[in-house]
């Protein structure tokens, strides 16, 4: 996931938006979070953890991808054993 978000942002940013004759570039965030099967502990979960890696992404700045970390959703620390692949 995190991959793949990462070649997304490089490709949002190389393509300028063009708008009334001139250009404006253009950024990306992202937040990621992928899970091992064993580990997947259902939709709801998996969404609510991309859901805080994307709050982090957008507090940290512009053109960023942010893996989810345990410490982004309070309880979570000793819950995960395992962020973003």
């Amino acid at each position: 996931a995190l991959v793949a978000a990462e070649r997304l942002r490089c490709a949002v940013g190389a393509a300028p938006f063009s708008f009334e004759g001139g250009s404006v570039g253009v950024t990306a965030r992202a937040g990621t979070y992928g899970a091992e099967p064993a580990e997947f502990e259902g939709l709801e979960d998996y969404i609510r953890r991309a859901d805080a890696a994307l709050y982090e992404a957008k507090a940290s700045g512009r053109d960023r991808i942010m893996p989810w970390r345990p410490a982004a959703i309070p309880g979570e620390a000793g819950k995960a054993k395992r962020g973003a692949l």
